[in-house]
């Protein structure tokens, strides 16, 4: 059953997209706006928590703008949340800690500009075998054409 410190009842798609991703090993989840892509992605990994599947690091990379209400999102599913900062002027959500190398078990959100970065790839690649990779707003993250 899924469920959050909120205790929100999810939508049929949402419990259904959480099933479906619990059975693949990769996953990609698109949606319209406001359909709780972030509810389905925080409950997947919870899940995955619960049935002590999930992996030492998760790293969640997703624009600025997103880092307050994704951070409220998975913490509201019992997720420790940590954001990667490794320079810059990024606003960083009260109470969330900055680190600059991922902390095991916690959600690491790193800003999509900050993955462009030398230092954020060599952190992801230091723990290539065992780590869940989401890329909230692709779209946002890809080079510009």
């Amino acid at each position: 059953k899924l469920g959050d410190r909120k205790h929100r009842t999810p939508w049929g798609h949402q419990t259904e997209a959480v099933e479906l991703m619990n059975l693949r090993g990769g996953n990609f989840l698109c949606a319209p706006v406001g359909m709780g892509k972030t509810y389905i992605v925080a409950a997947t990994l919870a899940r995955m928590q619960s049935l002590g599947c999930l992996p030492r690091r998760v790293y969640m990379t997703l624009p600025a703008s997103a880092l307050s209400s994704v951070a409220v999102e998975l913490r509201a599913f019992g997720l420790p949340v940590a954001v990667l900062k490794l320079g810059g002027a990024l606003v960083v959500p009260k109470g969330v800690p900055t680190v600059k190398s991922p902390p095991p078990f916690h959600v690491t959100l790193v800003e999509h500009d900050t993955m462009r970065l030398k230092a954020a790839r060599a952190a992801l690649e230091s723990h290539a075998l065992d780590f869940v990779f989401v890329c909230d707003e692709v779209h946002k993250a890809m080079n510009k054409t």
